[in-house]
């Protein structure tokens, strides 16, 4: 579930800063066009399975909490949706994105500090794999490349294993044989 968000995260960051670009939109229309479509999945999904009325129920139940609560979460996640966007405005969606997750790391490694929980290996190789693709992309970014590239890079690769692996068979004489 998480690297499904993380992936989505990607995405929109690229397509917020594409829309921006080509159209010149503010971020208040980036906002409203992101999270109304959002909006309608999520609710076509509620409606489908029954959670709305079961929100909706428990809503009901303490108004002034839920509501409250509900009202401070979006005025700190609008707050905190302009801030990134306007992140992706001034330097990209790459470095949107690459903040965005190094914070979710940060408070990741907050919650070890606070919760007592066993540290496991795939902690320390997802914390990996985030890093790799942060460096993939900045070397991508130096050294872009094409598809004739890959092909060409991906052809060299081949002929040096397929020459190391016919000298193996030559040296041990197993070439010979089947010649």
């Amino acid at each position: 579930m998480i690297s499904l968000a993380l992936l989505c995260d990607a995405i929109i960051g690229n397509v917020q800063e594409k829309n921006m670009k080509s159209y010149g939109a503010p971020n208040a229309e980036v906002v409203l066009y992101s999270y109304a479509m959002g909006f309608v999945y999520i609710f076509v999904v509620m409606l489908l399975t029954g959670d709305f009325a079961a929100g909706v129920q428990f809503f009901g139940q303490q108004p002034y909490v839920t509501y409250g609560y509900a009202f401070i979460f979006s005025v700190t996640g609008y707050l905190g949706i302009q801030v990134v966007l306007t992140l992706v405005r001034t330097t990209g969606a790459f470095a949107a994105v690459t903040v965005t997750t190094m914070r979710k790391a940060v408070t990741i490694v907050i919650s070890f500090v606070f919760f007592s929980k066993p540290f496991t290996l795939q902690y320390f190789w997802s914390g990996a794999i985030v890093v790799l693709g942060i460096y993939l992309n900045l070397i991508s970014k130096k050294h872009p490349m094409t598809m004739g590239d890959l092909e060409d890079c991906s052809d060299k690769i081949l002929r040096r294993l397929r020459t190391k692996l016919i000298a193996k068979q030559y040296n041990s004489g197993q070439y010979l044989a089947n010649v």
